[in-house]
């Protein structure tokens, strides 16, 4: 029989880098996945990752889907609207979200849509409150 403790109650945990240098980090870190992913010959996205079941192209749709909430509030209600819907572990039901709205998309559709969602997203990071 195991024995579940609760947890142990502990001061907040201090971020490791000051904010400034968090949001320039994000805004080069979009950039950096749109130019990998555009580098991408057609056989590279089928290829699989290092998670269980996921190819390239799942993994691109996830990243993608994860742009598109940090970038507007009103689509982060959704998804997160849709993961509890679908019940479960609610991170696999919002990966499973993600990953199937983006599913139809072609590569390039994937490359663009990351490349116009990128600084969207860096820019819903930044309004998001410091505590957050």
């Amino acid at each position: 029989m195991t024995t579940l403790t609760a947890p142990v109650a502990t001061a907040p945990r201090r971020p490791a880098l000051d904010r400034a240098t968090a949001m320039r980090l994000a805004a080069t870190e979009y950039a950096r996945v749109t130019d990998a992913l555009r580098e991408l010959d057609p056989h590279e996205w089928t290829l699989s990752t290092c998670n269980t079941g996921w190819d390239v192209r799942a993994m691109a749709g996830h990243t993608l889907g994860m742009a598109h909430m940090s970038a507007s509030l009103l689509e982060q209600a959704r998804q997160m609207r849709e993961a509890r819907r679908r019940g479960g572990l609610f991170i696999d039901a919002l990966t499973a979200v993600q990953v199937e709205r983006n599913a139809s998309a072609s590569s390039s559709e994937l490359v663009s849509q990351f490349a116009r969602v990128g600084p969207k997203a860096v820019r819903g990071r930044r309004r998001m409150p410091g505590l957050m």
